[in-house]
């Protein structure tokens, strides 16, 4: 089996739609038609995406090998690792003026706490 193959198992396990799967993942619909039709295969960004958004395994999608899913419980650090992965994929397709801003702001930010961090302790 291929991923093409694996993927159409996967959403039909889910029992969602390739809009659906388009909307949840922001992948194009036209890119997972491609990738279901086994006319491109999906880069690293879009493995990532089909991960975090639906749970796809990404063993068992390239190799066939593990679950089909990989276990998504609703805990803070599941959360916390999507939301880190999302800021990531923003920082990503940041121009480089929107990646300068990012960095700034995360200093500064974390700059604020720690001198919070200090007056608190």
């Amino acid at each position: 089996m291929n991923i093409k193959n694996r993927l159409k198992e996967a959403f039909l396990s889910k029992s969602l739609k390739i809009v659906e799967v388009s909307r949840m993942s922001d992948i194009p619909y036209s890119s997972l038609q491609n990738y279901l039709r086994g006319e491109r295969e999906p880069n690293v960004d879009t493995l990532v995406k089909l991960s975090i958004h639906l749970g796809i395994n990404l063993n068992w999608l390239l190799t066939g090998k593990g679950t089909m899913f990989v276990e998504m419980s609703n805990s803070p650090v599941t959360a916390q690792n999507k939301q880190e992965a999302e800021l990531l994929e923003d920082y990503r397709e940041s121009n480089e003026q929107g990646k300068d801003a990012i960095e700034r702001t995360a200093k500064a930010l974390a700059n604020a706490a720690a001198l919070e961090n200090l007056k608190v302790g």
